[in-house]
């Protein structure tokens, strides 16, 4: 009876693998084109895969099968690099006569992976893969002039691929949020008229948040050329006591307030002969 059943079981499988590959969708996934319906999901951060015997004697009840998720994309086993710094996530369960289940796990990550399965007599198996999550990314830029009246531009640039780059506007009191961003290394540029640039280098985007970025855009650099010295400071006296309407260089209104006048040489000295800051 039970030799029927799997017999039963195995050509049911065998049809519907047929059909899934007629009407398999295939998608490119890190640079891999894939069978987008082996792509799983998450459910509220969780994930979980239940593989079904695809010939008969695959699988036996209590055997021990391994899951391991690991960092990158490829159709074959040997198509990835298994090493301790790209295995996303491991675990160990046993089959039934006919399936395995893993439910309810998290990788440490999610960037492109691929789910393996292990414990087969003819080895590991490619049965799914889990695409990249955009993240968040988010934090505050300070204004040491104390202006509550600015807004700065937050731009991430993707290392080594300059056209993928998200720009967003801080609020007057410098927070920001950049949404949905693909993992990578990135670089942090934040500007702000009359402020020195603010600077974050090799900005590694892998988890599924990441907030709380700090920035500092020291005031009084005038001259565009990220340091605040004697020529900013120059400027900023040929303005002094006149009104953004009446200033020669608008920037010169370092606090945002319209005027020109000791806030603004103030929180100019407080910054002088400093830089940007790039971290």
């Amino acid at each position: 009876m039970k030799k029927l059943s799997r017999l039963i079981l195995f050509f049911s499988g065998l049809i519907l693998l047929l059909s899934s590959n007629v009407m398999a969708a295939t998608v490119t996934l890190g640079g891999v084109p894939v069978d987008g319906n082996l792509i799983i999901s998450p459910v509220e951060g969780k994930y979980s895969i239940t593989y079904t015997e695809t010939s008969e004697n695959e699988l036996a009840a209590d055997q021990q099968m391994v899951l391991l998720i690991v960092k990158g994309v490829s159709t074959t086993v040997g198509g990835l690099t298994i090493s301790a710094d790209n295995i996303r996530y491991i675990d160990q369960t046993s089959a039934t006569t006919t399936s395995v289940t893993f439910s309810n796990f998290i990788p440490s990550s999610v960037p492109n992976c691929t789910i393996l399965l292990g414990g087969f007599a003819d080895g590991a198996k490619v049965i799914g893969y889990i695409a990249a999550v955009p993240v968040n990314i988010g934090g505050t830029m300070n204004f040491l002039s104390g202006s509550i009246l600015r807004a700065a531009t937050v731009k991430l640039t993707e290392n080594g691929n300059a056209a993928n780059v998200y720009t967003v506007q801080t609020n007057t009191s410098g927070q920001f949020t950049v949404p949905l961003v693909t993992e990578g290394s990135y670089t942090l540029l934040a500007t702000a008229e009359s402020h020195a640039s603010y600077t974050k280098t090799a900005l590694n985007v892998t988890d599924l948040d990441l907030s709380g970025i700090n920035g500092v855009l020291r005031p009084g650099e005038l001259t565009g050329d990220i340091n605040i010295n004697f020529s900013d400071l120059s400027n900023l006296l040929d303005d002094y006591n006149k009104t953004r309407t009446t200033a020669l260089r608008v920037n010169a209104d370092i606090t945002g307030d319209n005027n020109i006048n000791f806030s603004d040489l103030s929180s100019l000295l407080d910054s002088y002969n400093k830089s940007a800051i790039s971290e």
